[in-house]
């Protein structure tokens, strides 16, 4: 349906084989070192495959959410200014948008935290990692202000990872065109769930039992998931969640009030503010 009407879409799937990340496509200093096959405009052409929109969905082209320690990286999305500089000039005069979706600090660090345990075999406990990585460290003003000083960058459209559900088509006809993303339908079932309190409770007690390699993490969200009634680890407490709430609204006010900036809201915000 998309390739009908001119568009084409590339996503990890696509962008994650060697030699079609898009630092190797269009040739930027960070690729694999061999050069590009086409010129940025012949590339553009061949991916848009005859048509006029084109969009590419990889979240780590900014930077991705840990180092090589595992550790993770600070500021969000290190890597999008000079990446995103760099694509916006090597496809110039061709536009660039960038569509960023912001999540609630202590959830961001709850779901970053999942993923050190699914993906190693010696993850911090809990405390450790809540001692290592303040809630504060997570600003999303401070990376849309970054995204809006790049040249050569169009629109930027920001939504809550909280209102997926309900902004899901907006987003699409915002990505898409406006008649063809009303087209589009999610999914019916979460592609990648997180972790409940017995899965993180059984990683730690396998891993002091000696059973610890890189697919603990996964084994224990498989015997325990979420999706079969599991309560959902929570890495911060009341006080906590409630203060990241709060300095979320704030952030999100700011980010709101950025020229050049959309952000996008469920067809209910509206309703609720009058």
């Amino acid at each position: 349906m998309l390739a009908e009407a001119g568009i084409r879409t590339y996503g990890p799937a696509y962008l994650r084989h060697r030699g079609r990340s898009i630092q190797a496509m269009f040739g930027l200093p960070m690729s694999d070192g061999r050069p590009p096959r086409r010129a940025p405009q012949e590339q553009i052409a061949f991916l848009a495959k005859g048509g006029n929109r084109i969009v590419l969905s990889e979240e780590n082209f900014c930077g991705g959410l840990r180092d090589d320690d595992g550790r993770i990286v600070f500021p969000l999305c290190n890597r999008a200014v000079e990446r995103i500089s760099l694509l916006a000039e090597k496809i110039a005069p061709s536009p660039l948008g960038v569509f960023l979706c912001i999540r609630d600090p202590a959830g961001y660090l709850t779901s970053a935290y999942g993923q050190t345990i699914l993906g190693a075999a010696d993850a911090l406990t809990p405390d450790a990692f809540r001692a290592s990585v303040p809630i504060s460290n997570v600003d999303w003003v401070e990376l849309v202000t970054r995204l809006r000083g790049i040249p050569r960058v169009g629109k930027i459209y920001v939504w809550r990872h909280e209102d997926y559900a309900q902004v899901f088509r907006l987003v699409c006809r915002r990505l898409l065109r406006w008649q063809v993303g009303k087209q589009v339908e999610p999914l019916p079932t979460r592609v990648h769930e997180g972790l409940s309190e017995r899965a993180v409770t059984k990683y730690f007690y396998d891993l002091a039992s000696g059973l610890g390699d890189d697919t603990l993490g996964v084994r224990a969200r498989a015997a325990f998931p979420i999706s079969r009634g599991h309560e959902k680890f929570n890495l911060f407490d009341a006080d906590d969640t409630l203060a990241s709430a709060q300095a979320y609204a704030a952030q999100i006010k700011l980010i709101e009030d950025m020229k050049g900036v959309t952000f996008l809201y469920p067809p209910t915000h509206n309703a609720s503010k009058a």
